[in-house]
């Protein structure tokens, strides 16, 4: 039996190609040495509702190095069109923070690098369907606007550990948007390294998330905010350079976030 027509998951469209979860160019930066990956799903209820866990969590380990795989979610006309015009842009910028040499980031530069970033971010996220949980409409709005939207947040940090010790996790959660339906993911944070360079971005389909959503080094010299863009030109790389501890403890941010929710609400995390 034939598999059905699969569509494009930016522009809707038919005819399917396979994309690499990391772009391709950056494989001379990638250390193939992460024998399994993880992701993680959480679960944050109405507060109130009696009789129900306020947080449910998921850990799903995957065999292989998830930034060695593709995907077969983007048509032709999207992969070899103007997501290539994107990477092609983004690729003699990334390629100096990557190896950690001093640049100045323009506004363009900025949200050229926010746009790979998003690229990565939004097919990383259908190597495993069931842990998706960027809408439709930001993945539309990006393609028909040529720009992230606004209600993202990405972050650049320096983190030589990464060169030797690279990984890719993903945390996506389900909290309530008053519609009832509490069971469906609509926020996520990803953090990835390439070389140098520690990439942190989130984003939620309820923007009060977004903005209340803190990490204590955020306003700190160890990440640089690249989107929305609040300083241009930007220098690079930041003053501090990212630890593991702090690598670690950005990644996993989501988590502790909705633990502080759950106290807030008054229920065990």
């Amino acid at each position: 039996m034939p598999k059905p027509q699969g569509f494009c998951i930016f522009c809707g469209g038919p005819g399917l190609d396979h994309e690499h979860v990391i772009a391709n160019w950056t494989a001379r930066y990638l250390k193939k040495n992460i024998p399994e990956h993880g992701k993680l799903s959480l679960q944050i209820d109405n507060p109130g509702l009696l009789g129900r866990e306020t947080v449910a969590s998921t850990i799903k380990k995957i065999d292989g190095d998830p930034r060695s795989r593709r995907v077969r979610r983007v048509c032709k006309k999207c992969n070899r069109g103007w997501m290539r015009d994107w990477q092609n842009l983004a690729k003699p910028i990334a390629e100096r923070i990557i190896q950690g040499h001093a640049v100045t980031l323009s506004a363009s530069d900025q949200k050229v690098l926010s746009m790979w970033v998003l690229m990565t971010v939004i097919v990383s996220e259908w190597s495993d369907p069931e842990y998706q949980a960027v809408p439709e409409g930001d993945r539309r709005f990006m393609w028909s606007m040529q720009s992230p939207p606004a209600h993202w947040k990405i972050f650049l940090g320096l983190h030589p550990e990464g060169v030797k010790d690279p990984y890719l996790h993903h945390e996506s959660a389900a909290f309530p948007n008053g519609s009832g339906d509490n069971d469906a993911l609509n926020t996520q944070a990803t953090s990835y390294t390439v070389g140098n360079l520690y990439v942190h971005a989130v984003s939620s389909t309820i923007p009060a998330v977004v903005d209340g959503f803190k990490i204590n080094l955020w306003g700190c010299p160890r990440l640089v905010q690249l989107w929305p863009i609040i300083n241009a030109p930007q220098g690079w790389p930041p003053l501090v350079s990212l630890s593991r501890n702090d690598a670690e403890r950005i990644a996993w941010a989501m988590y502790d976030y909705i633990g502080e929710v759950n106290r807030r609400n008054g229920a065990a995390p």
